[in-house]
């Protein structure tokens, strides 16, 4: 039985900017408001938070691990759409001091090395709202190993801070490791609270429910062992305090094969959300071709999806009542109920998971309304022979009309849903921030496409509101590796919360 084990670290550095935050707290069904307005701090300042790169849960030195697993990386930053305002790096690496943000690739001196001795973006990226309505930025911290307990492509993102963000992903079983990373970019210590839940219902945390973040600081939990083991769980974080900014990485191990490292991204709740980017290759006689063979035939009739990948719909109903939830797909061929599980009832304060093996290859979206908020996400997983698996996890978007997404490694495809019918641009930017390619997506309800060879960036652009996102993949050698990263709202939208009041 192996015991796997992160632990436990906070950062600090100078207090450079105070943030407030705005409480969100859920309605009744009956007054669930439907107004979105982006969330605002003292300063009129946005934050990104960048969580760093991966981490092993053995505990070998790191060039160890790298020559083991054959570990590689990347990271950076590119901000695209206008001059750069009130820009501000605050590293929490404790590497350098704060600096001036200018040029909108910044320089390699912003990235530390990780626990790998491979390179990360470990801090906070801090830019004036103001003057910058065009502008969209994305960060990311790559990972890619061939071999290892962290055999698999993830791609740690930058996110916009926040005061409530869910992880709706993973398992408490022995051989899985869950690191919850936090980021409060205020000049005061935040307290954030940890809601789980379980196959059975709200699951008890102690003590362990409140965590305090320092100032311009970082925490790292260790999840495991906090909660009893349960294959089905969901995270919420949330304060009252302040804002930030968090992620979920996991890593399964089945005793020394691997099952899957990742970097969960937060998803939003609502009554009605959006999962973005689930693309199923089409099987093939022979797996030597990465890319795979077109999702329709020639007769215009779907192929069925390769074998070796497997995706599951998860929901978490943190309400205190049961209730019925809908689950529509959609692709190029429209809005569809989900193939056998249309309508699902779920229990309260529980999780529940739904295959979707019914789908064909091809690229889609899930939709899923619901009387009261839920959230949601998608685990894909890809198999190999002897070498184990790697798994992605699909989150629930915000919408955007100006985002970008960004990715270190893996072939990326840029897929696109819209509630109504929406013309949507797309421009590919290397990682020194050179334009690759521009296209047009037609997205009646879903469509998508693929980015030229050496993106690292890809910025959407919309007229009307659309949830993207990048699938990505990666022949590993030894069988496919498989990540998603969000396209996420430009700098002028970003943080859009819910206005609630109480009766």
């Amino acid at each position: 039985m192996m015991k796997i084990s992160y632990g436990i670290s906070a950062l600090a550095l100078p207090a450079l900017a105070v943030a407030v935050g705005v409480g969100a707290n859920f309605l009744p069904d009956s007054a669930q408001p439907k107004l979105k307005v982006a969330a605002v701090t003292a300063d009129g300042r946005a934050y990104l938070g960048c969580m760093g790169g991966a981490e092993s849960a053995v505990q070998q030195p790191a060039e160890v691990l790298g020559e083991a697993n054959r570990v590689s990386g990347g990271a950076g930053v590119f901000l695209h759409g206008g001059a750069v305002h009130g820009g501000l790096w605050m590293p929490l690496s404790g590497a350098h001091d704060a600096r001036a943000v200018t040029d909108p690739v910044p320089a390699d001196n912003f990235v530390s090395s990780s626990a790998l001795s491979q390179p990360q973006l470990l801090g906070i990226l801090r830019l004036d709202r103001r003057g910058s309505a065009d502008m969209a930025a994305a960060g990311y911290s790559a990972h890619r190993a061939v071999g290892g307990d962290l055999r698999g492509i993830a791609n740690s993102t930058c996110s916009w801070q926040t005061d409530s963000a869910w992880f709706v992903a993973s398992e408490t079983k022995v051989g899985t490791a869950n690191r919850l990373v936090v980021i409060n970019p205020a000049a005061n210590p935040i307290t954030v609270r940890l809601n789980a839940y379980g196959s059975a219902g709200k699951l008890s945390l102690g003590s362990a429910q409140d965590i305090t973040v320092p100032a311009g600081g970082m925490k790292k939990i260790m999840l495991d062992g906090l909660i009893p083991e349960d294959g089905r769980i969901a995270f919420e974080v949330t304060s009252q305090t302040g804002f930030f900014t968090a992620q979920l990485q996991t890593l399964r191990l089945d005793g020394v094969t691997a099952r899957g490292v990742d970097f969960v991204k937060p998803s939003v709740a609502g009554t009605d959300i959006y999962l973005p980017g689930l693309f199923l290759p089409a099987a093939e006689e022979k797996h030597t071709d990465l890319p795979g063979l077109p999702a329709e035939k020639e007769d215009g009739s779907s192929r069925p999806a390769d074998s070796r990948y497997r995706a599951v719909l998860r929901i978490v109903n943190p309400g205190g009542k049961k209730q019925t939830v809908r689950v529509s797909v959609l692709s190029g061929q429209g809005m569809h109920p989900l193939p056998g599980s249309p309508q699902t009832e779920i229990a309260a304060k529980s999780v529940l998971d739904l295959s979707l093996k019914d789908l064909q290859a091809g690229d889609y979206a899930l939709r899923i309304e619901s009387q009261t908020p839920i959230s949601a996400g998608v685990e894909l997983a890809a198999d190999s022979a002897d070498a184990g698996t790697d798994i992605a996890r699909i989150s629930a978007v915000q919408p955007v009309r100006k985002g970008m997404a960004g990715f270190g490694v893996g072939s990326a495809r840029l897929i696109v849903s819209a509630a109504e019918p929406a013309r949507v641009k797309w421009t590919a930017f290397s990682a020194s921030g050179e334009k690759l390619k521009t296209g047009t997506l037609e997205a009646d309800s879903g469509a998508g496409a693929d980015l030229p060879q050496g993106s690292a960036y890809v910025r959407v652009d919309s007229e009307t509101e659309v949830y993207a996102g990048v699938a990505l993949r990666d022949d590993l050698g030894n069988g496919p590796g498989v990540d998603w990263v969000p396209v996420i709202p430009g700098v002028g939208e970003n943080g859009k919360i819910r206005i609630s009041t109480v009766n």
